[in-house]
């Protein structure tokens, strides 16, 4: 998965097109997130919030992800998810990643992943 999206954020950059990460996200930050969300984040996902924190295209969709020492601020997946909890309904195995054309929210199930592999 970190390969994929390096190589998806040269490509971007290549063509000129807006690219931005954040800070890496200590393991400790990542598992109060999980306390505070109820929830255990995918190993995938983890490794994406280790090396990255979160992702921005431009104007286009980006990947929702937090930020190093701070856990349910405004932006992150933690503030995000608890929101879209009680606006629509986001069943509690759900982490909400971003929003995308016409409203459709983006999102991973978490009870779909083997926390070993």
């Amino acid at each position: 998965m970190i390969n994929q999206i390096k190589t998806l954020i040269q490509k971007n950059k290549e063509h000129d097109d807006e690219v931005e990460t954040g800070q890496p996200v200590d393991l400790t930050t990542i598992q109060q997130a999980e306390t505070i969300l109820g929830i255990s984040f995918p190993n995938s996902y983890k490794i994406f919030l280790q090396h990255f924190g979160w992702l921005g295209m431009g104007d286009r969709a980006g990947i929702c992800g937090m930020f190093p020492n701070q856990v349910d601020t405004s932006g992150d997946v933690v503030c995000f998810t608890k929101y879209l909890r009680d606006d629509i309904d986001l069943p509690h195995h759900f982490i909400a990643l971003a929003f995308d054309e016409g409203d459709i929210v983006i999102c991973i199930d978490c009870s779909q992943f083997n926390q070993e592999t």
